[in-house]
């Protein structure tokens, strides 16, 4: 999420961050509304493959909501193989990607104070 900022941050720095970006999280999401007492599936849909990325989209369903719908979310992540694992590195919600909503709110919070990295709250 920090993009070009993470290069010129001290170890101490990084994981003031990692720490701040896991509040971050937890905060924007904990009142996301869903539940999991319906059985959740999902189909893949696609997945292209290219050296150590690969881009997937599947189709996520949640179960029926109060009409009787099936509730389907199209979903798509990215994946890198690093160390002989592999990681999502992003994730997509219709055409929203999770890393680029994140880098860009970050990087205006670091735009705002001219770059300083200190900025993180404790």
């Amino acid at each position: 999420v920090m993009g070009k900022y993470w290069r010129y941050m001290t170890e101490v720095q990084k994981s003031k961050y990692q720490d701040v970006f896991q509040r971050y999280c937890m905060t924007t999401y904990k009142n996301f509304p869903l539940d999991f007492k319906n059985k959740i599936t999902f189909t893949v849909k696609k997945a292209d493959c290219r050296d150590n990325y690969c881009d997937v989209s599947t189709n996520v369903n949640i179960g029926a909501n109060n009409n009787g719908q099936e509730q389907i979310f199209l979903v798509g992540f990215r994946i890198k193989k690093k160390n002989e694992r592999w990681q999502i590195i992003d994730l997509k919600l219709a055409e929203s990607s999770l890393l680029l909503s994140y880098r860009n709110r970050f990087y205006e919070m670091i735009k705002t104070v001219d770059g300083e990295i200190d900025w993180l709250p404790k």
